[in-house]
């Protein structure tokens, strides 16, 4: 996700409800040049109109009402506030300093625990055709650290009751902003899926691949191809748009997946083991959620930012960002390519997602008993929970877990 002077938005959760927040879609509001330039300006805090000037083209100006009409930027008396964060690469400078401790502990429980989610991996089926090196940044940056750690997180938050910070559009749909630079530090992943599978791929500061717009362009225009090998195994003749990116490989006497895929087992394995590490990444991080706040206040955020939650949101990709960095220096991770192949950290899964469903739902349940003995229950909350144990015990998880996430979400925002 490389932009040369440029910013990149991100948001925590399903994109599509950030048309609710915004009123439109943000990524679209803020892709042109004047937008971003103006959003790298009230990066530091209010301007008024003649500051603005004397700082931005015309053309960005230009831009100001339609941002304030989403709510993207704010009037603050006489003046104009991004409604936002927006790090800049100077901000991403000292955020890293300031950050530094917290992925300290996670990279200590990870560190220490690695090993078990190497022996479930050596546990699968998938461990046949590739080595642990081949999968070990996808089992821990992403489905350890992104999918399981930041669940609980969010759970751990809510135990805590850390949200009453959090406006309610941030609780719903977390969006912020980054200068793309030297000091950036991001780690996310882009998921989507296809009939019975789904593709991931992961993305980060520290993943310098080229092409990923052309490799998210093969991936999406190319997914029944992709679909039709998850289930055959081999097929006789596939675009040569996917050998080039090593998605695919020759074998024998046609061409199979040259990446991983989940499947049933195999997740339940893998899942039971970063869902455990992650609980106590999460534990750690939970502990110094202090570090976040003081971080919020240090930056100048606090003066203008109503509310708390998306620069949190920020911190924690920025934290699992530092943390990966980490693990590698430590060597309990492999080293991230200089120039990782188009193919490298994508993964395809087994339909209705890369992580089990069964094994989420027990540690989120657990989770929101301890919700539940620390705050009490009211009629609705037990309700809910009802409602999940009898899905779960018809092996309905998916609409179990949307249940127990309902329950959660009554803590989250009374």
């Amino acid at each position: 996700m490389s932009y040369p002077g440029r910013v990149v938005f991100f948001c925590v959760g399903d994109g599509a409800r950030t048309v609710e927040r915004f009123g439109a879609n943000p990524w679209e509001l803020l892709s042109d040049r004047g937008s971003q330039e103006l959003m790298l300006a009230l990066a530091d805090g209010p301007r008024t109109l003649a500051e603005l000037r004397d700082k931005v083209a015309p053309e960005a100006l230009e831009r100001l009402d339609i941002l304030v009409k989403h709510g993207l930027v704010r009037q603050v008396g006489g003046a104009y506030a991004a409604s936002i964060p927006v790090v800049t690469d100077a901000k991403a400078r000292r955020l890293r300093v300031l950050l530094r401790p917290l992925a300290a502990a996670v990279a200590g429980v990870v560190e220490r625990r690695v090993g078990e989610v190497k022996s479930a991996f050596m546990r699968t089926r998938l461990a046949e055709g590739f080595e642990w090196g081949d999968v070990a940044h996808i089992l821990v940056d992403a489905l350890l650290l992104d999918f399981s750690m930041l669940s609980c997180v969010e759970n751990l938050l809510t135990r805590e009751r850390l949200f009453q910070g959090w406006s309610r559009w941030q609780r719903v749909i977390p969006f912020f902003g980054m200068e793309v630079g030297p000091h950036m530090a991001n780690f996310g992943v882009n998921s989507w899926f296809i009939d019975g599978f789904g593709i991931s791929v992961m993305h980060g500061s520290m993943i310098r691949r080229t092409g990923l717009l052309r490799l998210m362009s093969v991936l999406q225009e190319q997914g029944e191809v992709l679909l039709e090998l998850c289930r055959s195994g081999s097929i006789r003749e596939v675009p040569s748009g996917l050998v080039e990116l090593g998605l695919v490989r020759a074998s024998g006497e046609g061409y199979e997946l040259a990446v991983p895929v989940l499947r049933g087992g195999d997740k339940v394995l893998v899942t039971e083991a970063v869902v455990a590490v992650a609980h106590e990444a999460a534990e750690e991080l939970v502990a110094r959620y202090g570090v976040i706040e003081d971080a919020f206040r240090s930056l100048g955020y606090a003066e203008w930012l109503e509310g708390v939650g998306d620069f949190v949101e920020l911190a924690i990709h920025v934290v699992m960002a530092l943390s990966i960095e980490e693990l590698v220096e430590r060597g309990a991770l492999p080293g991230i390519p200089e120039e990782p192949s188009a193919s490298w950290g994508v993964w395809l899964w087994e339909a209705p997602w890369t992580l089990d469903y069964s094994v989420i739902y027990r540690h989120i349940f657990g989770e929101i008993r301890e919700i539940v003995e620390r705050h009490g229950a009211c009629d609705r909350v037990e309700e809910l929970i009802s409602g999940a144990e009898n899905l779960a015990r018809k092996g309905e998880y998916g609409e179990a877990l949307m249940m127990l996430k309902k329950a959660i979400d009554i803590y989250r925002t009374s």
